[in-house]
């Protein structure tokens, strides 16, 4: 069975459709490829549509899932942050990927009124106020003084700063980090960010993941998460991501384990060291690792942009004052003028596999 056209509220740019064949003529002419090309993928005679994941951690790869599970998976989202028919949302994410696929299914399966903008960094809204919301962190961090304008805003795709949290600790808005990917139809788990956003989840911990409806999770004799979601598959999921699991519901997470670097058999979660240090460094940063004789490998941190002496002391300066490890130090600074990113602007960590 197909799933339905959209619901009869479901508006967009404030304009309402009589047929998917004048939403598909509205998208064509108002809307960005990606967003165009989903749309026909979504309303087409198949029962299935594909998915690609974004390639900042290895070569994309491609997932098809059935229409009725993304619906099924779309109306658990629908459900468990109260937003009714006539909703007012905000898309400001590409359709190339899972969470902005995502955004329109549960759109056009909620009957929300949905205000689709240019995935850019700076976000111009056309709205005061909106009920929904979805960013990745760096527009987050570029559109900070937007956030009190969503009911619920929530953020994915990539960590965030200890500093940003604590900047967001006042804001009303009810401001949550996901935890999700591709072969989960995004989120899966929710992270409190601030007060209100807490109390809806019953949250204690601020750095704590927590599981939404029907879904459970395990970690295996590694540390890596496994995921049990039956409206996505019937087979448990076993993810790359390293965690500190504490019940079926909750978990905190610790970086990918595709990340750690063994640096004098120190184990150096990448992500946390980052998260650490994000706030205290203005560029765009990485951490990675690479050969050394006494080591084994040896962290440096990868900056994007031009260096210079007086850049070299902040740079330094912050990390002394991170509360780091010493192995998690970086040992070297190393300067790229410019990162590779996914359309979806995750950095993509290739420092050392093309020329500087």
């Amino acid at each position: 069975m197909k799933p339905p056209a959209f619901h009869v509220e479901f508006r967009l740019n404030g304009r309402h459709f009589s047929s998917v064949n004048k939403l598909l003529q509205y998208a064509e002419k108002h809307l960005a490829d990606d967003h165009t090309f989903f749309l026909h993928q979504w309303f087409d005679d198949s029962l299935v549509f594909e998915v690609q994941t974004s390639g900042s951690t290895g070569k994309p790869k491609t997932y098809r899932f059935a229409k009725q599970t993304a619906v099924a998976v779309a109306r658990r989202s629908i459900d468990f942050f109260g937003l009714p028919p006539a909703s007012k949302v905000l898309l400001v994410l590409s359709s190339d990927y899972i969470a902005g696929k995502m955004m329109w299914v549960r759109a056009l399966t909620g009957g929300w009124h949905l205000d689709v903008v240019p995935a850019r960094k700076t976000i111009e809204l056309s709205c005061s106020e909106y009920d929904f919301g979805a960013m990745v962190p760096y527009q987050a961090y570029a559109n900070r003084d937007q956030i009190e304008r969503f009911g619920t805003l929530i953020l994915g795709g990539a960590p965030v700063g200890d500093e940003f949290v604590k900047s967001v600790k006042q804001t009303g808005t009810h401001l949550f980090l996901t935890y999700g990917m591709t072969e989960t139809l995004t989120h899966v788990a929710l992270r409190a960010l601030n007060p209100p956003a807490a109390k809806m989840i019953n949250a204690r911990d601020s750095d704590v993941y927590h599981a939404l409806p029907g879904i459970r999770f395990q970690s295996d004799e590694n540390g890596r998460l496994i995921v049990h979601d039956p409206l996505t598959s019937k087979a448990p999921l076993h993810t790359r991501d390293l965690v500190e699991w504490i019940s079926p519901t909750r978990f905190r997470w610790l970086g990918r384990a595709d990340n750690v670097i063994n640096s004098g058999g120190h184990k150096v979660i990448v992500e946390e060291v980052e998260r650490k240090l994000a706030g205290r460094l203005r560029q765009a940063f990485y951490l990675t690792g690479i050969p050394d004789n006494d080591l084994g490998q040896r962290v440096i941190l990868v900056m994007e942009g031009q260096g210079s002496e007086q850049l070299i002391e902040n740079i330094r300066q912050a990390v002394e004052h991170a509360g780091l490890h010493p192995y998690d130090r970086p040992k070297d600074i190393v300067f790229v003028p410019r990162f590779n990113r996914t359309r979806s602007g995750k950095i993509i960590r290739d420092f050392g596999k093309n020329s500087i």
